[in-house]
């Protein structure tokens, strides 16, 4: 595949580019629909939002016509996870959408505060079944890669010696020191867990792989199942590319007590980092009621997986406009 130009302004972005673009989300679809699952759209615009404590939202006012004194907080979506997961809820087979996102406070070399999400589930699939759909669909759009599985755990303990699941945030900076990693003070060991998988473990992932990192730590998984063999770790994984994130998936939590206790742990801790809290999504909870299917689902970022095919190192490359000139 011939790679985009890098030049560092919107030239990076040509009729070339916009075609090899349109051809990638051309694969993604059919790849979906032969397969049998529905695209769907749902709301960019909403009233509530992800209460992650590791994401930031995009917040605006509404108004139902001007000067009304009936003004509402509303979010932009960070995913579309909650509203298909409703449909899900309502009796929807398996589902895909690819659309808009937003995260505040996300721009760089592989960030972009806007851009462009696959998001998929599946009725009946645990993690392992998802991990192999998301190979082949990686295989579908970039050809034959080597495919490696491991642990989060494993992967920890082969890079850094040091056992996640038994581990504190003083010995994490101390081996980050060691390594000439200078780091704010960790908050949470999760956050101490986070930077030392992306400063350190994230660029020794072998190239050209698809790297499948699995049974994350059960802080790390907001809305997962909890292993049932052992709870301390989650159903969740990560793939990676040449040192890449390029989706998160999970076998789905479906108890609605459940899902809203972890909303609410995830706003504690929002308060306690000095972040705003976001409004529990109500509505959410109430479908869960109705009774989610056994699931699981995936989210990957388009805008990266595009780069990887074009042998780009930036997304820069692979959308219209960038941030800084949009």
């Amino acid at each position: 595949m011939v790679p985009f130009p890098n030049e560092k302004s919107n030239k990076s972005f040509t009729i070339q580019s916009a075609r090899f673009r349109a051809g990638i989300i051309r694969k993604i679809r059919d790849f979906f629909q032969t397969r049998g699952a529905l695209e769907v759209e749902t709301p960019i615009l909403s009233h509530a939002a992800s209460t992650d404590c590791h994401i930031d939202v995009f917040k605006t006012r509404f108004e139902p016509f001007p000067g009304s004194p009936l003004k509402e907080d509303v979010f932009l979506q960070t995913s579309p996870e909650f509203h298909m997961k409703r449909l899900l809820a309502e009796g929807f087979p398996d589902i895909f959408q690819i659309c808009k996102v937003f995260r505040n406070g996300e721009v760089g070399r592989i960030h972009n505060p806007e851009f462009t999400l696959l998001e998929w589930y599946r009725r009946d699939y645990d993690m392992y079944k998802m991990i192999e759909e998301t190979a082949e669909l990686c295989t579908c759009v970039l050809g034959n890669y080597r495919n490696q599985k491991k642990t989060y755990r494993d992967l920890f303990i082969e890079h850094t010696g040091i056992d996640p699941l038994k581990t504190n945030c003083a010995e994490i900076s101390l081996f980050c020191k060691s390594k000439g990693k200078t780091h704010p003070v960790f908050d949470t060991l999760t956050d101490a867990l986070q930077f030392t998988m992306s400063e350190i473990i994230e660029p020794l992932l072998p190239k050209d792989t698809l790297c499948f990192v699995y049974n994350f730590p059960a802080d790390q998984a907001v809305l997962a199942l909890l292993d049932k063999d052992d709870s301390s770790v989650a159903r969740r994984f990560e793939l990676y590319i040449n040192g890449m994130e390029i989706a998160n998936g999970f076998e789905e939590l479906t108890d609605p007590e459940e899902n809203l206790r972890r909303l609410r742990e995830q706003n504690l801790k929002r308060k306690a980092m000095g972040k705003p809290v976001i409004p529990e999504d109500n509505s959410f909870i109430e479908s869960l009621k109705a009774g989610l299917p056994l699931c699981s689902g995936t989210a990957l970022g388009v805008d990266r997986l595009i780069a990887i095919a074009s042998e780009s190192e930036s997304i820069d490359a692979t959308i219209s406009f960038r941030w800084e000139i949009s």
